[in-house]
């Protein structure tokens, strides 16, 4: 259906979310933070991909 057109960001996002449930560092939560504009565009994507697919 094509409702993700950047897997390797997806792939950075889940393995962030992953790096970040088990972690306690600081630095890396920053780091992970600076990348969350990227990530909110790539699912804010994928909602309307869906929403259209349902109209």
């Amino acid at each position: 259906m094509g409702w993700i057109t950047n897997e390797v960001l997806w792939l950075q996002m889940l393995q962030a979310r992953n790096r970040l449930s088990h972690t306690y560092d600081s630095d890396l939560a920053i780091t992970i933070y600076s990348d969350l504009p990227l990530y909110c565009k790539a699912i804010d994507a994928l909602y309307l991909c869906i929403k259209t697919a349902d109209d």
